[in-house]
């Protein structure tokens, strides 16, 4: 399982940064890589307990876990906060570089006239 986390957690780490944009993304991940530490910590203790009893067991509750997890990603909706808050700020910015050359066309207008 590590070796499929590996690649996957940049993606996320991105994804939540963009998906609680205002927020620092040095506490975001902060924030993501400790929830996951406890999480995977008890959740080892819990698959642990149920490996005692009988194995199949336990690799079931890997599954199921896995497939949770699947359904919950197709429930995240994807709002970039960041991309689209910079988007909205060079659109700003090129309205305002418009506006500043429509000014200049009409004062040289005036000058001619």
């Amino acid at each position: 399982m590590g070796f499929c986390m590996i690649p996957i957690m940049p993606c996320g780490f991105a994804f939540s940064v963009e998906l609680t944009f205002p927020a620092s993304p040095t506490i975001v991940n902060g924030l993501m890589l400790m929830s996951a530490n406890v999480v995977a910590f008890i959740y080892s203790f819990f698959v642990a307990w149920i490996a005692t009893l009988d194995p199949r067991w336990a690799v079931l509750t890997f599954a199921i876990t896995c497939l949770i997890a699947v359904q919950f990603t197709f429930c995240i909706k994807e709002v970039l906060k960041r991309l689209n808050s910079r988007k909205f700020a060079e659109a700003a910015e090129a309205e305002e570089e418009t506006k500043d050359d429509e000014a200049e066309l009409k004062n040289d207008f005036q000058r001619v006239n």
